[in-house]
């Protein structure tokens, strides 16, 4: 649609007026007291009643105006403000009682008093009664330009269709032709029924402004919409090379070329309107919306909706409408390091979409991008305590980034949420216990391995690294002697099991033992680095330091560097 000026429905303004005779009882009640009595009286409670509904106490308001017309119920101005009041609070039948009296008592054709009325009526669903008050106020008020589109949409709701349009062009005889005007007529005749004189207003309205190309746009808009084709393609040959001060007819233009299938065309005038500052920030993005929703594998397509995109993006780059249009294009087209940018932006900004937060880190998994993940997760968790689904991203990218401290919170948090997913919660015991192993806190990384023992005693994940951990330490033997046994039991054949039992019994200082079970797992990898520096240990301690000084100097050349590992190697001797 074109767009026009807009035209808003006249609103009844409330307000006191302070006249003499608003202020002053004609007469007093009581003919034996003085009328000064009256007039002071009067004038307290109707002044106290401005006071009151300017501070918004309506009720007092109400109250002090209703004491006012009991010492002088002539004045029309009360029944004014208390009708007004009433509308206020919604009480429209009271509203119009009052209204009904404030014109009844006014002798002086108080245009306002009339306005109140018409509202009223309205209010109450009296359309005929609000329109025959229009139509009195506009004999009187003849250059009010609203008033007559405010009687003629009162006339429509009453679908008297030739009385709108005789209000209108009432209007047009007054003020001339005007787009607004213009657009009404053609909007009732519509409703009428009548195609041809609906068309024939705007050619008119072109008419009479032959050098206004927005105006010659509508026209061919209303020749499109009333299927007239061969119209419409006429006048968007003259003019399609213009440049308009309303860039919504560029998006017209588009209409028309993706009506007769002109998609280069459609295309070209769709990217004029983004371009354009005068089309409105949210019809850009609203079609941009309707684009993805259809959008497909098609990639001429997909490139002209990312020029949209790209538009949009240099000329609005701190919306946040804009920013989310633009990662849900690039999730679309998986671009997801894109999404990820506009996405980082958006939560930067508005701090409070759980949605928004959740597709972020969604994509952060996806990218693997650990860092951003445990950022990201990190304070959504804050932001959002309760909702346990972060807490996984949390703890697993925690982990990864070696910020133990808040793996070992964060587990200790949701541990103590009830009915939390058990697997997922034995999956966090286990990150849990490295974790404050990693911190040195090794007695509570022993209590956290136990308690996942006693929930699983079959549990050889938990069971291999507990006793490899207490064999690194040289601490609690026995326990690891009876752990790394049940290992082998379970699955001999696995490379790190026996290299684990190896060592082990290596610090249990069966060096026979280990030895055996160390070939074993080189049997199975022989070029794996750590398993040849521990038969190394192992050889130091059966005295075959030449052999062990072989193993070690092969586990560096398979990619070992630890620092123990190189003193071993430049020391010739076992280094803890």
């Amino acid at each position: 649609m074109i767009k026009t000026k807009k035209i808003f429905i006249f609103s009844i303004i409330i307000f006191s007026f302070l006249s003499c005779s608003s202020l002053k009882p004609q007469k007093s009640i009581n003919s034996n007291q003085d009328y000064r009595v009256d007039w002071f009286n009067y004038n307290y409670f109707f002044l106290e009643g401005i006071k009151q509904k300017v501070l918004g106490n309506y009720q007092e308001a109400i109250n002090n105006y209703s004491s006012a017309l009991k010492i002088d119920p002539t004045q029309a101005a009360v029944y004014y403000e208390i009708a007004g009041l009433l509308s206020l609070n919604k009480d429209f039948s009271g509203a119009l009682e009052y209204a009904r009296k404030a014109v009844e008592k006014d002798k002086s054709g108080n245009v306002y008093f009339k306005l109140l009325l018409a509202k009223t009526y309205k209010d109450n669903n009296q359309l005929a009664n609000a329109a025959a008050v229009l139509e009195e106020i506009l004999k009187v008020q003849p250059d009010d330009f609203l008033l007559y589109f405010e009687l003629s949409k009162i006339y429509q709701e009453l679908k008297k269709y030739s009385q709108a349009i005789r209000i209108m062009n009432l209007a047009e005889k007054k003020f001339g032709i005007t787009d607004q005007i213009s657009l009404e007529k053609e909007r009732i005749y519509f409703f009428m029924g009548d195609k041809n004189k609906a068309v024939k207003e705007i050619e008119r309205l072109a008419a009479a402004f032959p050098s206004n190309v927005n105006y010659k746009a509508l026209l061919a808009e209303t020749y499109v919409n009333n299927g007239m084709i061969d119209k419409a393609q006429k006048i968007l040959n003259e003019i399609e090379n213009e440049t308009f001060e309303d860039g919504i007819v560029y998006l017209s233009i588009a209409e028309f070329y993706r009506l007769i299938g002109e998609y280069a065309q459609t295309m070209e005038f769709v990217r004029k309107a983004f371009e354009s500052d005068d089309v409105e920030l949210d019809i850009k993005v609203k079609l941009l919306i309707s684009f993805l929703d259809v959008m497909s594998t098609d990639k001429e397509f997909i490139q002209e909706v990312k020029k949209l995109i790209e538009i949009i993006s240099d000329m609005y780059p701190k919306e946040i409408k804009v920013r989310a249009v633009s990662a849900d294009f690039y999730i679309m087209t998986r671009d997801y390091q894109k999404a990820q940018k506009e996405l980082d932006y958006i939560v930067s900004v508005d701090k409070e979409k759980y949605d928004i937060w959740n597709q972020l880190i969604n994509i952060d998994y996806y990218l693997n991008d650990l860092e951003n993940m445990y950022r990201h997760s990190k304070e959504a968790v804050s932001l959002f305590p309760n909702l346990m689904e972060f807490y996984r991203f949390y703890i697993v990218s925690a982990y990864a980034t070696k910020n133990y401290k808040d793996v070992v919170e964060a587990v200790d948090y949701v541990s103590s949420v009830p009915f939390y997913n058990q697997a997922i919660m034995m999956d966090f015991l286990h990150m849990q216990a490295e974790a404050y192993y990693k911190l040195g806190e090794y007695e509570k990384s022993d209590f956290v391995y136990e308690e996942i023992l006693f929930r699983n005693s079959e549990d050889l994940s938990a069971i291999n690294n507990y006793s490899y951990f207490l064999a690194l330490r040289n601490n609690k033997i026995d326990r690891a002697l009876e752990l790394s046994q049940k290992l082998i039991e379970k699955e001999g054949t696995n490379p790190n099991y026996l290299d684990t039992r190896a060592y082990v019994l290596f610090r249990a200082k069966k060096y026979d033992e280990a030895l055996k079970m160390i070939d074993e797992a080189l049997l199975i990898e022989p070029d794996n680095k750590v398993f040849l520096e521990h038969k190394g240990d192992i050889l130091y301690h059966l005295n075959q330091s030449k052999e062990a000084l072989k193993y070690w100097q092969m586990a560096r050349d398979k990619g070992g560097n630890s620092e123990i590992l190189i003193k071993k190697i430049e020391n010739g001797k076992f280094v803890e």
